[in-house]
C-alpha cells in the first residue's frame, strides 16, 4: 500500500507541474495546480504516517486535514472558469482557511478545553456537509452548462466536460464506498474493504482528472445570462430571413458555426438570432443548425454521384465535427442509422 500512496503523490506533484508549464494568464488551469498539490501534500503525509511513526511529527503540522477542505471547491472553482462563470473565489476557499486557523488552536491552551474538542468533532461533519454540497453544485453547474452550449454552439464536442461527469461520479463512488467501510468498521467491527483498492482507485481518478484537465479547452460564454422580462423587444430579423441565408449560403457546412459567428454574419445582435431561433422555431441553436445538416446529408445518401463518398466525409462535407457525434444525432433525428437510411433510399427508388 505504500508504494501506491507514495506513487500518488509523486504523480500528483507532476501533474502540477505539467499544468504549471500549460497555464496562462487568468486560466481555469491555475485551480488544476492546486488541486494537485494539495492532493500531493495530503498523501505525502499519509505515506510518511504508512511508512513509521510520523504521528509525533504530525502534530506539528497546522494543515492536518484542511487539505480535505480544498479538493470539492478547486474542481468547482476550475469548472466555473472553464465555463466563464464569475464566482467568488475567497468565499469558497473560506472552510479551509477557517480549519487551518482552528489547527493552529492546538498549539495554544485553548486546546485543553472541552469546546475545542466538540468543534473538532464537529468539523467531521462539515467534511460530509461539503462533498454533498458541492456535489449540487458541480451537477447543477454542468447541467446549466449543457443547456447553455446548446443554445450557442452547432457542435458540441469537448464542451459537454462529460469526462468531469465521470470523475465527479467516480469522487463520489469512493467516497460511498469509503464511509460504508467506515460505518461497518464502526459500527460492527467489520472491515469490509482495503484502503489499497481505494487508493488505486484515487490514482486512477487523477490519470483522467489530469486528462481532462490538460486538453480542455474554455467554453466562451456569447452571450451573459441576464435577467430578461417576459415581453422583450422585437426582434430585427425573422426566423425565414434566418433560414433563407442559412440555407442559401450553406453556413452550417461551417463546423465551427456559432452563434456569435452567425449574428456576425447575419449583422443582427446575438440576442435577437437566439430569441428568433428560440420563439419562433421553438428549438435550440444546435438543433437548428443540425437540422439543415440532416436535410444536406440526406440529400447527398441519396445522390448517385456521391456512391463513392463514405459516410464520414458526406457528414463532415455537411458540417458534422465527427463520426460520432453525426451518428447520434442522425439515428435521434431520423430513426434509424444513415446505412440504413441509404439502403431504404435504394430500396425505394427501385420500386
Amino acid at each position: 500500500m505504500e508504494l501506491i500512496i507514495g506513487t500518488i503523490s509523486i504523480v500528483s506533484l507532476l501533474f502540477s507541474i505539467g499544468l504549471f508549464a500549460k497555464m496562462k494568464r487568468r486560466s481555469a488551469t491555475l485551480f488544476g495546480v492546486l488541486l494537485f498539490l494539495s492532493i500531493s501534500f495530503t498523501y505525502i503525509r499519509v505515506y510518511f504516517i504508512a511508512i513509521s511513526n510520523w504521528e509525533i511529527i504530525d502534530r506539528l503540522n497546522p494543515f492536518l486535514y484542511s487539505y480535505l477542505l480544498l479538493f470539492l471547491p478547486l474542481i468547482y472553482l476550475y469548472v466555473n472558469r472553464v465555463l466563464d462563470r464569475k464566482t467568488r473565489y475567497i468565499l469558497h476557499l473560506l472552510p479551509f482557511f477557517v480549519h487551518f486557523v482552528f489547527q493552529c488552536l492546538r498549539f495554544t491552551p485553548l486546546s485543553e478545553f472541552e469546546a475545542y474538542h466538540s468543534i473538532s468533532n464537529l468539523f467531521k461533519f462539515i467534511f460530509l456537509a461539503q462533498a454533498v454540497l458541492y456535489g449540487i453544485l458541480l451537477i447543477r453547474r454542468l447541467k446549466e452548462n449543457d443547456h447553455r452550449i446548446q443554445n450557442q454552439y452547432s457542435n458540441l464536442a469537448g464542451l459537454q466536460l462529460n469526462w468531469m461527469k465521470s470523475i465527479l461520479f467516480a469522487i463520489f463512488s469512493c467516497g460511498a464506498i469509503w464511509l460504508i467501510s467506515w460505518m461497518s468498521l464502526l459500527i460492527g467491527g467489520i472491515k469490509t474493504i482495503e484502503l489499497g483498492f481505494l487508493h488505486v482507485f484515487v490514482l486512477l481518478i487523477i490519470f483522467f482528472l489530469y486528462n481532462g484537465m490538460y486538453t480542455q479547452r474554455p467554453v466562451i460564454d456569447f452571450i451573459q445570462e441576464e435577467e430578461e422580462e417576459e415581453k422583450t423587444h422585437q426582434s430585427s430579423i425573422s426566423l425565414a430571413e434566418v433560414s433563407r441565408r442559412m440555407e442559401e449560403e450553406t453556413l452550417y457546412r461551417n463546423p465551427e458555426l456559432n452563434l456569435k459567428k452567425l449574428a456576425e454574419h447575419l449583422s443582427v445582435p446575438m440576442r435577437e438570432v437566439s430569441q428568433v431561433i428560440n420563439r419562433e422555431g421553438e428549438t435550440n441553436f444546435h438543433s437548428y443548425v443540425n437540422s439543415f445538416r440532416l436535410t444536406h446529408i440526406q440529400t447527398d445518401l441519396l445522390d448517385p454521384s456521391k456512391e463513392q463518398w463514405t459516410i464520414l466525409a458526406l457528414a463532415l462535407d455537411a458540417g458534422f465535427n465527427s463520426k460520432s457525434t453525426f451518428n447520434a444525432v442522425f439515428r435521434k433525428e431520423v430513426g434509424m442509422t444513415p446505412l440504413e437510411f441509404k439502403k431504404a433510399g435504394k430500396l425505394t427508388k427501385k420500386e
